[in-house]
């Protein structure tokens, strides 16, 4: 039986945020040559951190801020490998900051 290529994932850059909201990170991937930017990191309240693609903001008619994806996935398999490079280069970089922190 004959299987196509995995797709390759490849992340370029991870930043933490240093603010205290919901976002926690943001990365740069690379998609089989196709950079995408901005990828966030959500962490709210005791739920457990996921990835969230880049987003347009926009003000609606009823005068509110809205929300729109910039780029969706639709293969479910391609979203999770995605989420899992990201978030395991998210919890690298706190297991790093915080071996810094405790470093005197």
């Amino acid at each position: 039986m004959r299987t196509l290529p995995q797709p390759k994932i490849k992340l370029l850059n991870l930043r933490l945020s240093k603010t205290t909201g919901n976002i926690k990170a943001f990365a740069d991937i690379d998609f089989q040559g196709l950079t995408i930017r901005d990828v966030k990191v959500i962490h709210q309240n005791s739920q457990r951190p996921y990835v969230r693609l880049p987003e347009a903001a926009f003000i609606g008619n009823d005068g509110k801020k809205h929300y729109k994806h910039i780029l969706e996935v639709n293969d479910p398999e391609l979203k999770k490998d995605l989420s899992k490079v990201v978030l395991f280069a998210y919890y690298k970089e706190l297991i790093k900051e915080r071996g810094k922190k405790e470093t005197p």
